[in-house]
């Protein structure tokens, strides 16, 4: 055989070997760092489950440096950095995902919903209301952005925008979305009201009512409505149905009667307003004290009392009737027994004055509110 011939077959088996082994090794070496990459991906979630936020985060990023191509470890590992306070860093990497054009849509829907998350924690609640927004058509994501953009929505005062979502979603078939979208009505009339149209805000107060006809706020605004048109009859109407219909919550109503009806001259009315209330629901305590007040205004200081002792429940709110007979003896000239009430009231220290109260922000207001103020948070339970 030819020397030349048979080296050149030695050297093709060697080349074919050499080709082997760093094939082999080659693979071998690849398949060994997918699953180093996985078992370092599966010790996050561990750490993720455990809720050990700092081993998770350390973990992630180490996912993400043996492989970039590991989009749900971006994910996680922009919600965890989120969780901790770092919002421009969560945005950072879930928008930078948004400009990879290898996304399948699954996964796209996933960073518009971490992106929203972000943008909520970080108070930019327009780039937050724009993501959340892309996943309203989508079943699987539409209960959980609803929170959010009803959050959004409130906050923006896009009462309108609210309602039709919670109608949209078929959510106002359930009882308890239904005072809220009442709510929603009657921010949306105010809103007409202060701006002069008032036929058309009681629309809406109307609507509101359809949805929750024991909700005290349509009628409270329906009658300043009528108020602010000179039609005094009207707005007295409106709210002595109500405290006939619903007693327990008619003190919301009072002061404005009061004032209607004084206005009309229509002095005694109240009175048998209270007294009727009183006969239907004696428990109704803001119902004693309103007419226990009247009565202390006209001079009438021991019918105002026998009327506390005798209509007296332990169920009662105490403070406040103890309260009232403070102003009634202080007024009548018994100071010292005022006194001593007012020291036994001071020791149970009990805050008078303010009776709505902001369960957000503590914001305290004589007057009946329905989105605060101060902070512009909604109250449900009024």
């Amino acid at each position: 055989m030819d020397f030349t011939y048979s080296f050149q077959i030695i050297l093709i088996i060697a080349l074919v070997v050499v080709a082997a082994v760093f094939a082999y090794y080659y693979f071998f070496r690849k398949e060994e760092e997918k699953q180093k990459e996985r078992d370092v991906y599966v010790q996050a979630l561990k750490y993720l489950a455990e809720n050990d936020s700092r081993r998770a985060i350390e973990k992630l990023k180490e996912t993400v440096r043996l492989d970039t191509t590991n989009v749900d470890a971006y994910i996680k590992l922009g919600d965890l950095l989120r969780e901790q306070g770092l919002v421009n860093n969560a945005i950072r990497i879930h928008k930078d995902l948004t400009l990879r054009g290898t996304l399948t849509q699954d996964e796209q829907k996933k960073i518009w919903f971490s992106l929203g998350k972000d943008y909520w924690k970080a108070g930019k609640l327009e780039s937050a209301e724009n993501y959340f927004t892309k996943l309203k058509s989508d079943t699987e994501y539409l209960p959980r952005v609803i929170p959010f953009l009803i959050m959004i929505y409130d906050k923006t005062g896009k009462y309108g925008q609210a309602y039709d979502l919670l109608k949209d979603s078929g959510l106002h078939k359930e009882e308890k979305y239904k005072h809220r979208m009442a709510l929603y009505r009657t921010l949306q009339g105010m809103e007409k009201m202060e701006s002069g149209e008032g036929k058309e805000a009681r629309v809406l107060f109307k609507e509101a009512l359809k949805l929750d006809p024991e909700f005290v706020a349509p009628y409270l605004y329906m009658g300043d409505s009528y108020i602010k048109e000179e039609r005094q009859e009207d707005a007295v109407r409106v709210w002595t149905d109500y405290c006939q219909k619903y007693p327990n919550r008619s003190y919301v109503l009072f002061s404005r009667l009061e004032k209607a009806l004084y206005e009309q001259g229509y002095f005694n009315k109240i009175e048998e307003l209270y007294e009727n209330i009183l006969k239907r629901d004696a428990d109704n305590v803001h119902a004693l004290i309103a007419l226990s007040q009247i009565l202390r205004k006209k001079g009438e200081y021991e019918a105002a009392l026998n009327l506390l002792k005798e209509n007296h429940r332990p169920e009662m709110d105490e403070d406040l009737i103890l309260a009232e007979e403070v102003k009634i003896l202080a007024e009548e000239g018994k100071l010292n027994v005022a006194a001593k009430k007012a020291i036994e009231l001071i020791d149970r220290r009990i805050t008078l004055g303010d009776q709505y109260i902001c369960a957000s922000c503590g914001y305290q207001s004589h007057e009946p509110f329905w989105k605060c103020p101060k902070c512009g948070a909604l109250k449900l339970d009024l």
